[in-house]
């Protein structure tokens, strides 16, 4: 081959394995969610929903108890700032693991 035809074909190489990167990056990216997210959201909107004068500063997931072979808990830690002070509630969602539905949700403020 001449350099004529290497270079369009290099190039042509090229834009394939961008476009084939962003099709399987927004795919996996998808697929890696983690499956705690969908109450992880709704904690947080509940806490926001409470504490309305405080901000929400930091947050971190601690966790899930299996509690039946249809029912589970996931454990969050809720970091509030109001002002000068620091205060944190855990909130404790407990969910249908086979309908992925909700069946309580228990906030507690941690001293």
């Amino acid at each position: 081959m001449n350099k004529r035809t290497t270079f369009p074909l290099v190039i042509l190489a090229f834009l394939i394995g961008i476009t084939a990167s962003y099709f399987f990056q927004d795919t996996l990216g998808a697929a890696q969610q983690p499956d705690h997210a969908k109450w992880g959201k709704i904690a947080i909107t509940v806490v926001k929903e409470n504490y309305t004068e405080s901000e929400v500063s930091d947050y971190k997931y601690e966790g899930r108890k299996q509690l039946s072979d249809s029912s589970a808990e996931d454990r969050f830690l809720f970091q509030l700032k109001k002002n000068d002070k620091t205060d944190y509630v855990r909130v404790v969602v407990t969910f249908n693991t086979k309908t992925e539905t909700l069946q309580s949700l228990q906030l507690t403020e941690v001293k």
